[in-house]
C-alpha cells in the first residue's frame, strides 16, 4: 500500500493481538505435528504483484471468504 494513501487520505491501520505466547506455541506445535490443517480457510490466493486485487477482494467480497493469501515470488 502506498504510504501516500495513508497520509493523504487520513487512513489508519489498526491491528490486534489476541493470544498469549503459550497459546501460540501450542498452536505451532499442533501445526508442525499435522494435527491442525488450516488450508481450507484460505479461499483466495494472489501473487505478491496482485496485491491490489487481493485488497479489493478483502474490501468487497460478494460471497463468503476466508483468508486471502499473498504468495511471495509469484507474479
Amino acid at each position: 500500500m502506498p504510504v501516500d494513501d495513508l497520509v493523504n487520505n487520513d487512513l489508519t491501520i489498526m491491528a490486534s493481538f489476541g493470544y498469549t505466547s503459550r497459546a501460540w506455541r501450542d498452536v505451532v506445535t499442533l501445526l508442525n505435528a499435522g494435527r491442525i490443517r488450516p488450508g481450507f480457510l484460505i479461499t483466495h490466493r494472489f501473487g505478491l504483484g496482485e496485491w491490489e486485487a487481493a485488497l479489493s477482494t478483502l474490501r468487497g467480497a460478494d460471497s463468503p471468504r476466508g483468508k486471502v493469501l499473498l504468495r511471495i515470488g509469484d507474479g
